[in-house]
């Protein structure tokens, strides 16, 4: 994955996982295998702790703005809370508008966010989503630099399949330009964290 994307491999330990970064204009988009210890699963509510290993996909950028948002795919229950009036944002597309539910701060910018037909086909074509826009590090609140946000997409589970690794780097490329082109992301380089 490294090479096809001239990208830097970082073999992992304990600490650390492993990861390719993958410079793109002035941002570096982070694809890596994450490990949730047993004593954060047991915390976090799962009885039987254990690990939980998971494949997640980070890009920190200088922000303008407070923009935020999360698109997940739609489930029973958002279909449910839809009757009894809590609003989602949609962007025009049915289709897509359909499987995907969106909430943010910002209802014009996402609606430029996702105009661009390219970030709704590649969402389209991964079979799960959990996207977003976030402001801390980590589960226990770790701020990122002054400035700073982060496009954070993490999978159920390990994702070994080259091509989806391929497509969310795609994504996450598409979705800086559109966000430095709606005025949410500097084309700078990040503090690093």
């Amino acid at each position: 994955l490294a090479t096809d994307l001239n990208g830097k491999f970082t073999l992992g330990d304990f600490y650390n996982p492993v990861k390719v970064d993958v410079p793109f204009q002035n941002w570096t988009i982070t694809l890596d295998t994450n490990v949730l210890m047993e004593f954060i699963n047991i915390s976090a509510g799962n009885p039987y702790g254990g690990n939980s290993e998971y494949t997640r996909v980070r890009a920190s950028f200088l922000k303008t703005s407070n923009f935020q948002f999360s698109i997940t795919n739609t489930s029973v229950f958002d279909s449910f809370v839809k009757i009894f009036g809590a609003q989602d944002i949609t962007v025009g597309d049915e289709v897509f508008d359909k499987l995907f539910t969106i909430k943010g701060n910002d209802e014009f910018k996402i609606k430029e966010l996702f105009s661009k037909a390219v970030i709704r086909n590649l969402l389209l074509d991964l079979v799960e989503v959990n996207l977003a826009i976030r402001t801390e590090e980590s589960l226990f609140g770790d701020q990122l630099p002054e400035n700073t946000n982060e496009i954070y997409f993490k999978a159920e589970d390990v994702i070994v399949d080259l091509n989806k690794l391929k497509l969310l780097h795609q994504l996450f490329s598409e979705i800086l330009l559109q966000l430095h082109k709606i005025g949410v992301a500097k084309n700078d380089t990040p503090n690093s964290h």
